[in-house]
């Protein structure tokens, strides 16, 4: 991926803020625990999406260009959670959704009934 985005070891690992060393392990998959910071700024220098970068799963290149930072990190500790957790982290995030949103959206298509209903 480093290699068809025209890059050298020595420059991604210069743009990421990590030592040469460090990313010829990550790609070697030697690396047992590289930070979730450091693999989002390789997704994102790369343009690719970081589940896939995680887990060789899903798409290979990046759908949403103008994903934030911030975001991403949300991504990544989601997916790290149990299911069961994930679960209550989407309640809590379509209940704040809700109170911020209260007409109907693709997000919240029931919004508007319910709303309504009262």
């Amino acid at each position: 991926m480093r290699k068809k985005a025209g890059l050298t070891q020595k420059a991604l690992a210069k743009d990421v803020g990590i030592k040469p060393p460090s990313l010829s392990e990550i790609e070697s998959g030697e690396s047992k625990s590289p930070s979730a910071l450091t693999l989002l700024k390789i997704a994102k220098r790369l343009s690719l999406d970081p589940h896939y970068l995680l887990t060789g799963e899903g798409q290979q290149i990046r759908l949403l260009d103008q994903v934030r930072a911030d975001e991403l990190r949300l991504l990544l500790l989601y997916r790290d959670l149990p299911a069961e957790q994930q679960h209550a982290l989407e309640f809590h995030a379509n209940t704040l959704h809700n109170h911020a949103h209260p007409v109907a959206s693709p997000a919240n298509p029931y919004a508007k009934t319910r709303a309504s209903a009262k």
